[in-house]
């Protein structure tokens, strides 16, 4: 087939490092602003202005530790991925838990299902090529 740039084509090794590296970046964003959400005094005092039974409060309380849980898991995956370790194993617990789950408490921008196939679709591609140039795990 032509090709437009038929000289590119001896630089496709490198490919995979602009996904992983764009992955991670996503994924290092999200850690950011599941960090930089409200802290639990700004909960306890926007409920008992709005006189929120108990209940209703643990349950926030609930999301919240929900969401640091994502922000934690974000952080592995942006830095496993930004240096380049264990990323087919990275990919596969992206595509399971990113991909799949819709319980995630997400910033909105990044729920959008759009987003959930681009990032699901990247990371398939991870798995299915390795981890490219630049990796601390170079295929056996």
């Amino acid at each position: 087939m032509f090709n437009l740039f038929p000289d590119l084509l001896n630089y496709g090794f490198f490919a995979p490092i602009i996904i992983r590296v764009g992955l991670a970046i996503v994924f290092l964003d999200l850690c950011q602003k599941s960090f930089t959400q409200p802290t639990d005094e700004n909960y306890i005092s926007r409920h008992v202005r709005m006189n929120k039974t108990r209940s209703e409060w643990w349950k926030n309380r609930f999301s919240r530790s929900n969401q640091e849980l994502s922000g934690i898991l974000a952080l592995l995956f942006g830095l496993f991925l930004l240096i380049g370790l264990y990323t087919q194993a990275v990919s596969i617990f992206i595509i399971l838990v990113w991909g799949i789950s819709n319980n995630l408490p997400l910033p909105s921008k990044l729920t959008s299902w759009q987003m959930r196939v681009l990032v699901t679709v990247a990371s398939l591609s991870l798995l299915l090529t390795g981890a490219g140039a630049f990796a601390l795990d170079w295929p056996l």
